[in-house]
């Protein structure tokens, strides 16, 4: 019987995993999820090596945690700029189906994609009159938009809470968790804390520009095997702390799979698996720009 109720529910991700690729063949963009339980968000994530041009990522947070889907095909040969002065165009000349468009190819096209993209969508389709769709994108936008300095936040709240007819003042900003337990000093020095790496951002930068993995850009500034994987977890902390789960996970469950480990190693990701669920939570004001690098693997 347990092994039926596998079959099904591996089953049932499957279907939902491939509804979505359909969807976003079609239609392109974003399909966001209504929230489901994290076992859930966990085993469609296991399951993304399978779509490769699938990407997921999460908003909001708690309960009200959702995931939404986007494809990653990374070919292009304009820049993000390029893409949003010529989608801003289009919407400010009243071609609001155009700017759509352009601003689907950002989505497509880039790792990072900040909250303007999602904005824009979601008015130009208030323009045309798909409520629904506008409140999907904007509430990505507002969630976004709220890990920034707060000169930059654009909250759409109220009017999302009015595109799905909710009378409520529910808000879809990031939220600041200033009584939890992990918002103590302690936690703040430690989770800063680089492990003497000092140069995690030339190596980083190095991997990016020269198209190779994280694991050989290490090797390059003369890493060894144990302040490699710290760095990969370190990134993979990093990514938590934006909220991006995908890219967090995928770091550390790199070093998770390397044979050999220091303890230090080991202390510092069973930390980081303890931790990860709060670092989102922080209010760091700040959304990482890194453009994804594949870690790499050592055995």
């Amino acid at each position: 019987m347990k092994r039926d109720y596998k079959l099904q529910t591996l089953k049932e991700d499957y279907e939902l995993l491939d509804d979505i690729s359909e969807v976003l063949e079609e239609k392109r963009g974003i399909v966001l999820l209504e929230p489901i339980s994290v076992q859930r968000r966990e085993r469609l994530h296991s399951l993304l090596k399978e779509y490769p041009d699938l990407k997921m990522q999460s908003v909001l947070e708690g309960d009200d945690t959702r995931i939404y889907f986007r494809r990653n095909l990374l070919r292009t040969s304009k820049s993000y700029v390029e893409y949003r002065k010529e989608g801003d165009k289009a919407f400010q000349e009243g071609d609001y189906e155009r700017s759509i468009e352009i601003f689907k190819d950002t989505i497509e096209r880039f790792t990072y994609v900040d909250h303007h993209t999602y904005e824009m969508i979601g008015l130009a389709n208030i323009k045309l009159g798909n409520d629904l769709e506008a409140a999907n994108y904007l509430i990505i936008a507002t969630y976004v938009s709220s890990l920034l300095d707060d000169c930059k936040k654009r909250d759409y709240s109220p009017l999302i809470n009015q595109l799905l007819g909710i009378n409520s003042r529910k808000s879809y900003m990031k939220k600041k968790y200033e009584d939890d337990k992990f918002y103590g000093k302690e936690f703040k020095m430690n989770e800063n804390y680089n492990y003497n790496i000092k140069n995690l951002k030339e190596i980083k930068e190095y991997a990016i520009a020269n198209r190779i993995s994280f694991e050989e850009s290490c090797n390059h500034f003369g890493l060894d095997s144990e302040k490699t994987d710290l760095a990969k977890l370190i990134v993979a902390r990093d990514f938590y702390k934006e909220g991006n789960f995908e890219q967090g996970n995928l770091f550390l469950n790199n070093v998770a799979e390397t044979k050999g480990k220091t303890r230090a190693v080991q202390e510092f990701m069973n930390e980081i698996r303890e931790k990860k669920e709060f670092y989102r939570f922080r209010a760091d004001g700040v959304q990482k720009t890194l453009a994804y690098v594949k870690p790499g693997k050592r055995y």
